[in-house]
């Protein structure tokens, strides 16, 4: 591809990659991820963003050197966007893994505060925070908002009510968790505060444990994403005490059964 082709829109990559040269082009595609090369000094990214697709293929036309590629499935990568840690994101990144659905990272050092400040007001976010997901023309910063969106596209939010209210309370009772590790996790009295954030855990984890006594998973024997909630919490908990699961099996069991699925 020529260094100055700079695609704005999808309508003109297709139409160049249609009549792309053989011998520009090897070995044959399977995939293309990155399909723009721009001799400015701007970011590809802001030309058209990271494209994932399906290209095969179709044949050689016997008398040029020119072949043609279905480029029908062309669509745009959902875009996460957050600090170089696991943090408030890593049970959407668990949820994303889980589906299988292919999204790209824009990742922050923990010392890039300046560069993120720079670039925050220019994504068209409403609210601009870290995380960020944008999908098409849907733009959500708050991490919980990110993770309903993806689990609604999967219809993963319940098909009555009751169930809907079920999710909502379970993800609750996991933040209870999670903010409460949140709290004290850049505390000065960390050491202090952990021992009597410990000591009220066990109350905390046998409520889930009772709940998955005769369930594969928090709401049933379907993955919902209050489930990569729990193992995320699970995992930080066990961090602070490697034993705090112990007198919780069905809980080791569960955080198995997601490491297997995921």
């Amino acid at each position: 591809m020529p260094s100055d082709v700079i695609f704005g829109a999808t309508e003109p990559l297709l139409s160049y990659a249609a009549h792309v040269k053989t011998e520009a082009i090897e070995p044959p595609l399977s995939s293309i991820t990155q399909c723009l090369v721009a001799s400015s000094n701007r970011d590809p990214c802001q030309d058209i963003g990271y494209w994932n697709c399906s290209a095969y293929w179709c044949g050689y036309i016997y008398d040029t050197s020119w072949t043609c590629l279905d480029l029908g499935n062309l669509v745009m990568s959902p875009i996460l966007g957050y600090w170089k840690i696991k943090g408030l994101v890593q049970p959407t990144r668990l949820l994303l893994e889980y589906l299988e659905e292919k999204y790209e990272e824009h990742l922050y050092e923990r010392d890039e505060g300046d560069k993120w400040r720079n670039k925050k007001f220019e994504l068209g976010l409403e609210f601009p925070n870290l995380p960020y997901y944008i999908d098409g023309d849907v733009k959500l910063t708050q991490s919980m908002a990110i993770i309903r969106y993806i689990a609604d596209k999967h219809n993963m939010l319940g098909g009555c009510p009751k169930e809907r209210a079920e999710i909502s309370m379970l993800e609750g009772a996991v933040l209870d968790i999670r903010y409460g590790v949140s709290r004290i996790a850049y505390s000065k009295d960390f050491e202090t505060l952990k021992v009597d954030f410990l000591s009220k855990l066990p109350e905390m984890l046998k409520m889930f444990e009772d709940r998955l006594c005769h369930k594969t998973y928090l709401n049933g024997d379907h993955v919902t994403h209050p489930d990569f909630m729990l193992y995320d919490a699970l995992d930080v908990v066990l961090y602070m005490d490697p034993m705090c699961l112990d007198a919780f099996p069905k809980l080791v069991c569960f955080k198995k059964r997601i490491e297997v699925s995921s």
